[in-house]
């Protein structure tokens, strides 16, 4: 799920657009969605290594 995120992001390709190799693109969104919600994205990303 982070690696469908990251690539999301790293490349702005729509939501819709991701690779099937991540899986259902609905399922990642949800899922950043519900981790942006209830603090979980914050909190590791403030604890991930930066600049990668």
């Amino acid at each position: 799920m982070i690696d469908a995120i990251a690539f999301k992001y790293r490349t702005g390709m729509p939501w819709m657009d991701l690779p099937e190799h991540f899986g259902s693109w609905k399922g990642a969104h949800n899922r950043l969605r519900m981790w942006a919600a209830d603090g979980t994205w914050e909190r590791e990303h403030a604890v991930a290594p930066q600049g990668r």
